[in-house]
């Protein structure tokens, strides 16, 4: 028997979501009579005790996880650690708006992925992107395929010149402030503090997110109107926005300049997810793209790793880099 279920955040567009889910379940029943599936979404803990329980009572040799939108890692690796079998990772392709993702359902299988691989096991992914026949022929090949999926590795070695500018990796000792700590099941974010030393003579300044949060609501409306004046010339639209959250991504800009002056931060990685929503009401997207426009390397969720890449890549081009 092959196990199917859904991964899902009800952060995103859920209806979307239910409806891709709904489409794949008709290919895949017309692939194979032998497939149970878990109904409902899992979108939270509960949900995911549920379906851990289902699948003890129904035994499968290989499971096709739908990952319906962006969630965390926390579930899929307890859920491989528990059942060990071979798992096919679904995203699906959604339409370029300019606006938020419905889904941004790929991104969840990539973090899902790599917390697998961290633990050593290995699985693949494809994504539907409306083409039946094609999605079809993936799915069968998992299916009759009695392999486990082997370890590949994409990196290549390549020979290092002799010749190189020795400007290119004599860069400052970097200060990194942490704010926050990582979310759970974001594995991608973890770090090795005795690496960091060794390596990079990194040092760390560990910041609450609490603190930030004070900072930044004690900036004053005067300064904030003033960066949302030199804002609005490069946008446009900026007074089309939610002016309330606009303020406050402002104001949490604000708050990061404050700490970086104070401590001479060369690069933050910030926890985002979820109380920048929760309880201070934005995201940390703009205000961390205004501090890397000032040559000061920001990533979120804590990622202490794409922060210091980052923090290089701006010393090497001494122009703002982007992490994505």
């Amino acid at each position: 028997m092959i196990g199917c279920f859904s991964l899902a955040r009800e952060t995103f567009d859920i209806k979307f979501a239910k409806k891709k889910l709904v489409e794949t379940k008709k290919i895949i029943n017309k692939l194979n009579s032998d497939i149970t599936f878990f109904d409902n979404l899992i979108t939270n803990d509960n949900v995911g005790k549920n379906a851990l329980k289902f699948f003890e009572n129904n035994k499968c040799k290989k499971f096709i996880v739908l990952q319906s939108t962006f969630t965390d890692s926390k579930f899929i690796s307890l859920f491989v650690k528990k059942f060990k079998k071979p798992i096919l990772f679904i995203s699906f392709k959604e339409r370029r708006t300019g606006g938020r993702l419905r889904l941004n359902s790929l991104c969840g299988v990539n973090l899902g992925l790599h917390s697998l691989i961290k633990n050593k096991f290995y699985s693949n992914f494809i994504i539907y992107s409306n083409n039946a026949d094609h999605f079809s022929k993936e799915i069968l090949r998992f299916i009759n395929n009695n392999n486990n999926f082997p370890k590949k590795n994409y990196l290549k070695r390549t020979a290092i010149s002799k010749k190189f500018n020795q400007k290119l990796i004599n860069f400052k000792r970097p200060k990194l402030g942490i704010i926050g700590q990582r979310p759970e099941g974001f594995d991608t974010c973890d770090y090795d503090s005795n690496e960091l030393e060794s390596k990079f003579k990194a040092k760390i300044s560990k910041i609450n997110l609490s603190k930030l949060f004070n900072i930044s609501s004690k900036v004053e409306s005067k300064t904030i109107n003033l960066s949302k004046k030199k804002i609005g010339h490069n946008l446009k639209n900026l007074n089309d926005l939610n002016q309330k959250e606009v303020n406050k991504s402002i104001s949490l800009f604000h708050g990061l300049e404050n700490i970086q002056k104070k401590q001479n931060i060369d690069a933050f990685a910030i926890r985002c997810w979820p109380e920048m929503f929760t309880e201070y009401g934005c995201a940390s997207c703009g205000p961390m793209a205004m501090m890397n426009e000032n040559k000061i390397s920001c990533a979120c969720e804590a990622d202490v790793l794409g922060s210091l890449s980052c923090n290089i890549l701006n010393q090497l081009n001494d122009k703002p880099s982007l992490l994505v």
